[in-house]
């Protein structure tokens, strides 16, 4: 078997020309003979007794050996296109057959080629994320804060400290000065956010009586989770919220809160002794709750920080890669793949499509209209990576295709070397690999810091390692070091759909 390829101008389609022997020929030419005896039925015959060379005679020769050259093509054409260099997509058409007349077949495909992408400064990327590093103050809080379920909440006769338990009365005071109150006896715990931050600095200092006002804002302070008087329970109890950090912008005319002082209580916790820790707790010492803490907050940390940095990166790749229009020959296999993990994940949750819609409030064109944007966005991820692949002259290994091959296998994707040894299926396999190795670049190329502004590293993040591992280097050192971080895989590579086993 031979092929020569013919690439369009724009670099968009190819043309496949595929000369078969007579002999490459010949097995499917028998197989078509042996089929066509238990299908066609002939006079004075029982249906497989045709004799060949009467067959061969009805049918004709030039047929059969189109019809052979055409199961050929089904059979092989991944490896074909493989081994032909070009970077197909889809399936390929096929244009014409035709046997030629000192033998064996020629045949044409027509096929669509993955296009091209640029991405613009991809080693100038910043990525802010939550900082990963905990301090031991931090630690301290919590634990503190775990110990409070044995605090005693007393009242007090002095000004609002910080973290005391105040109990206010929200008024709300129109243009024309009149005063109607909004929640009476709400109480907060001053540093838990339960109120605006303005607020808090404005009530540290105040004494009973006193009043504090902002302009109204959008939602009411008991949208901030805090509670009132016959709600309160023990002084930890109150749940932390979100609140509006900046005082509201206001005309001076705009309706305004007050907020009056009605009673201070603070919080009284008592020593953190190991007898007050394991009967909180069920830890033992002191020394031990503090190093579950520790790990806990770690841990969180470092997966927020890892999950902004990963999400961050992939969103940076998208705004800098152009064009931005990705071949629906590439979108639709990926959109199947997001519609079937779609309904696992609503078949895992016991909930049907109709309830998921009821409780979204989505229609089903909303969902599928999501999903078609995700999927481009995970094809157009794909090609991105591919350039930074080409333009940083990433090569894949014998080790590391090796590497590759025998994780497949052991995990069961691959039946055995031999099935990884064939074209397209080699193909594959080095794509994937290419790709995880130019995110693993990209991310090691990007500059992190946290939301503060201040710098991070690999190490901070905990991923130089993986990334090292990736792209088979040495971890870099503390002076060398780019932050980074290295994901899964960004995406299923899309591409062409004649790999049959991969």
């Amino acid at each position: 078997m031979r092929s020569t390829t013919s690439t369009s101008d724009d670099r968009r389609s190819a043309t496949v020309t595929v000369e078969f022997e007579s002999d490459e020929l010949a097995s499917k030419f028998d197989e078509v003979l042996a089929r066509l005896q238990q299908q066609v039925r002939l006079p004075g015959f029982r249906r497989g007794k045709i004799p060949r060379q009467l067959l061969v005679r009805r049918i004709g020769e030039e047929e059969l050996v189109r019809e052979a050259a055409e199961a050929l093509i089904e059979e092989r054409v991944g490896d074909l296109l493989a081994e032909s260099g070009l970077d197909v997509i889809g399936r390929p058409a096929l244009a014409r057959v035709e046997a030629r007349p000192e033998g064996g077949a020629e045949a044409e495909l027509r096929v669509e080629l993955r296009p091209s992408v640029e991405v613009a400064g991809w080693r100038d990327i910043e990525v802010r994320v939550p900082d990963p590093r905990l301090t031991s103050e931090e630690v301290d809080r919590v634990i503190r804060e775990i110990l409070e379920q044995r605090a005693e909440v007393r009242d007090v006769d002095r000004p609002v400290a910080e973290g005391d338990q105040v109990t206010l009365n929200v008024w709300r005071v129109e243009s024309d000065g009149t005063e109607a109150l909004v929640t009476p006896d709400l109480v907060v715990r001053l540093g838990r956010g339960q109120v605006p931050r303005d607020i808090e600095e404005a009530l540290v200092g105040a004494v009973v009586g006193a009043r504090v006002e902002r302009p109204v804002p959008h939602e009411t302070p008991t949208d901030a989770g805090a509670t009132t008087d016959a709600e309160a329970g023990e002084a930890g109890d109150a749940e932390d919220a979100s609140p509006a950090d900046a005082p509201p912008q206001a005309a001076a005319d705009a309706p305004r809160e007050l907020y009056e002082v009605r009673a201070i209580r603070e919080i009284v916790v008592p020593e953190a002794t190991d007898e007050l820790v394991e009967e909180v707790t069920g830890q033992p010492t002191l020394a031990a709750l503090r190093e579950a803490v520790e790990g806990d907050l770690r841990s969180a940390r470092l997966r927020r920080a890892q999950e902004a940095f990963e999400a961050g990166v992939l969103a940076a790749l998208l705004e800098r890669t152009e064009p931005k229009t990705v071949p629906n020959t590439l979108v639709d296999p990926v959109f199947q793949q997001e519609i079937r993990r779609f309904g696992s994940s609503l078949d895992a949750s016991g909930i049907s499509l109709r309830r998921y819609l009821d409780l979204t409030g989505q229609s089903r064109d909303d969902i599928a209209r999501s999903l078609t944007e995700r999927s481009a966005e995970t094809v157009l991820i794909d090609l991105a990576l591919r350039a930074i692949a080409r333009d940083a002259d990433l090569e894949v290994t014998d080790e590391e295709l090796r590497a590759e091959v025998d994780r497949l296998v052991a995990t069961g994707q691959i039946r055995d070397r031999e099935e990884a040894a064939r074209p397209a299926i080699e193909t594959q396999l080095v794509a994937d690999v290419l790709l995880r190795k130019a995110l693993a670049l990209l991310q090691r190329e990007v500059h992190v810091v946290s939301e503060s502004g201040e710098a991070l590293t690999l190490d901070d993040l905990e991923l130089a390692n993986a990334i090292a591992d990736v792209l088979g280097d040495a971890p870099p050192t503390a002076e060398e070091e780019l932050p980074g971080s290295i994901a899964e895989e960004a995406s299923t590579p899309a591409g062409s759909e004649t790999d049959d086993a991969h």
